[in-house]
């Protein structure tokens, strides 16, 4: 192996590893609990600027749940955002999200009126 093609290779291979450890982030409470940055660690094109409920509400493309959407809920003072990981044959979403109702990344599941979904954000 030549010298560039070495280096080339521990290129990639940190870029690899980069990205595997940004991933890991994703599922840690390291993200400081925020909503919104777990859901754009899942869903890179989710848009910026999505501090008010109504910021959220904006982006709101769909009234269909879909895996791998962003659920848009009017709770709490700021609203929420989760990444759908489901939609169940009984009617209930699975939704993957931190921040809500406490600290920490966890999972749900529930009718999205139960949720309060007003829409969805489909990339």
């Amino acid at each position: 192996m030549t010298r560039r093609a070495a280096i080339l290779s521990i290129m990639a291979v940190s870029l690899t590893a980069g990205s595997s450890i940004a991933q890991d982030r994703c599922d840690t409470s390291t993200n400081r609990g925020n909503c919104v940055l777990y859901a754009r660690c899942r869903v890179p094109r989710l848009p910026f600027g999505l501090t008010t409920y109504q910021d959220k509400a904006r982006i709101i493309n769909s009234r269909t749940p879909g895996v791998g959407s962003v659920a848009i809920m009017n709770v709490g003072a700021w609203g929420h955002v989760a990444v759908v990981e489901a939609v169940n044959h009984n009617g209930t979403i699975t939704v993957r999200e931190a921040n809500y109702p406490s600290p920490g990344v966890r999972t749900r599941t529930a009718t999205p009126s139960a949720m309060k979904v007003t829409g969805y954000y489909r990339p």
